[in-house]
């Protein structure tokens, strides 16, 4: 069956992302349409919380049609469904969209809406069951630049780190290893081409590849000598040890000081990702300076610190989190203690507490109220910032309490009993379930 409907792919850029909802809609009967303003359903992906207002724009877009198109988003921004995404979005999808897009192309947009995976604002909190359908040997290979080709290889991990969204919230499958196969052979056909494959785990990889690959550290130590990529990136996230055990990362500095001298002798950079907002975070550092950095003036291979203020996400043990306990990064003193022991030492400028909370909030306030959440002021303390929340109703999105509703508590979660585990083992308040 061909199906009349038209989709508009709405997104600000070209990603593997609206490459795949094109490929879909097509690949069940769909017809793509050129604008808003000749389609019957706008289609788009939400991946973060900095996609918010290109939804709103959007949203604002076609309300001045005249026939003005259905808007459906999703992503894993949206999974909450009752969050951020519903406040601009006539339709959530929560999960994957291909069942969304099948039902739409073949019994229509009613029988799609009314699947057990999407959420409207006539019933936001209804019982949610994700989508997890979902072909990975039929997904597109798809050319994102000159030279770079993206291929869905899997989704989800088998770690359950305690601040991952995608961990907590997707099961993991990994695409058939023949079939990885078959598509980098077909890629290294094309002159100049590189492969990178979509993926949230180490297993799979293409060890052969000249772009920057992301491993575990233990998967690093295992197969360093038949890794080829000149980038490796590593999930650190924690400068002690106690910290990376708290986050779900047990690494042990003497694997990562192995790490470290490991790429300086293969001459391999590495983009190292640190959470940082601990309060004891400034004592974490010295120790981190003197047992784990490596001791040299060699200015090569980079050893690239990219540090990131914590911030709790959707699904996951930590949603409940209190912002208010975040303490801002001291990247000055960082930068001078890093590169008086290691030259090859690199950073990239963590955010500031205030804008780490702004972007906790926008994951965590109900679609009605995310008119509400403003952006911090430049240079705005988290103090000022927590207290303008406050006055505004939304201490909830700030420090949850077990009184609170947050959105997505109606999804219907696989990962749902571990994750409240894990969250009373770390003394955090249960998120409430009930919507009476």
């Amino acid at each position: 069956m061909t199906s009349q409907l038209r989709a508009y792919i709405a997104t600000p850029k070209r990603f593997y992302t609206s490459e795949w909802l094109r490929w879909a809609w097509e690949r069940n009967g769909g017809t793509i349409a050129p604008d808003a303003s000749s389609a019957d359903v706008v289609l788009l992906s939400l991946q973060d919380v900095a996609d918010v207002p290109f939804l709103h724009s959007t949203r604002e877009a076609i309300s001045r049609l005249r026939r003005r198109p259905l808007l459906v988003c999703g992503g894993l921004q949206a999974w909450t469904g009752n969050g951020a995404a519903l406040a601009y979005a006539d339709a959530v999808v929560v999960g994957e969209g291909s069942e969304w897009i099948r039902t739409a192309c073949e019994q229509g947009l009613d029988a799609a809406c009314s699947l057990p995976c999407v959420v409207t604002r006539s019933d936001p909190w209804r019982q949610v069951t994700p989508s997890r359908e979902l072909d990975l040997v039929a997904a597109p290979v798809v050319q994102v630049n000159a030279c770079g080709w993206y291929a869905l290889a899997g989704r989800g991990c088998h770690n359950k780190c305690a601040f991952c969204a995608t961990s907590w919230s997707t099961p993991y499958v990994t695409a058939p290893r023949a079939h990885l196969e078959r598509l980098r052979d077909t890629v290294a056909a094309i002159p100049k081409a590189s492969l990178t494959y979509i993926t949230n785990d180490s297993d799979g990889i293409d060890l052969h590849t000249s772009v920057a690959q992301s491993m575990t550290v233990k998967d690093y130590l295992r197969l360093s000598g038949q890794v080829k990529a000149p980038l490796i990136r590593l999930g650190v996230e924690g400068l002690s040890e106690q910290r990376r055990h708290w986050f779900g990362k047990p690494i042990s500095d003497d694997d990562l000081r192995r790490a470290y001298d490991t790429a300086g002798r293969s001459g391999q950079a590495l983009h190292v990702f640190m959470i940082v907002g601990d309060p004891a975070d400034a004592d974490a550092l010295r120790h981190y300076v003197r047992n784990v950095l490596p001791f040299t003036a060699d200015k090569r291979p980079e050893l690239w610190h990219k540090w990131t203020m914590f911030q709790p996400c959707a699904f996951t043990p930590l949603w409940t989190f209190d912002c208010r306990t975040l303490v801002e990064w001291e990247r000055e003193l960082a930068f001078r203690e890093c590169t008086g022991r290691c030259r090859r030492y690199r950073d990239y400028r963590a955010s500031s507490v205030a804008v780490a909370i702004h972007r906790a909030a926008m994951s965590r306030v109900l679609w009605e109220h995310v008119g509400l959440v403003r952006q911090p002021k430049p240079r705005e303390s988290a103090s000022a910032y927590c207290e303008a929340m406050r006055a505004r109703g939304l201490d909830y999105a700030v420090t949850p309490t077990a009184r609170d509703r947050l959105p997505g508590s109606q999804v219907e979660m696989e990962t749902a009993r571990a994750r409240d585990a894990a969250a009373d083992r770390k003394g955090l308040p249960a998120l409430r379930r009930d919507v009476t």
